[in-house]
């Protein structure tokens, strides 16, 4: 993929591992300014950020009911796929 560019495939999971609709995600922190936006997961907790620089990055994910959860993935122009497992 041209500049690096990667897709972020992932899934916002609760303490039990049952999905988690509606949770925010975005990206916390990257190489470079990352957007100050955060989108919701859909009914089964899924969700796709893309990260457009190669680099080192922070995704977020908070959901009022099943907690929160931080998780660094490495962007290198190859698609990712991830579980984030919130926490209270």
């Amino acid at each position: 993929m041209a500049g690096g560019l990667t897709l972020v495939h992932g899934q916002a999971v609760d303490a039990q591992g049952h999905p988690v609709a509606g949770a925010r995600v975005g990206w916390a922190a990257g190489p470079g300014s990352v957007p100050d936006v955060m989108l919701l997961t859909d009914a089964q907790g899924r969700f796709t950020l893309t990260a457009p620089v190669v680099g080192t990055y922070t995704l977020r994910c908070i959901s009022d009911d099943a907690g929160g959860a931080s998780l660094q993935v490495r962007a290198a122009g190859q698609p990712l796929q991830v579980q984030l497992r919130l926490q209270r």
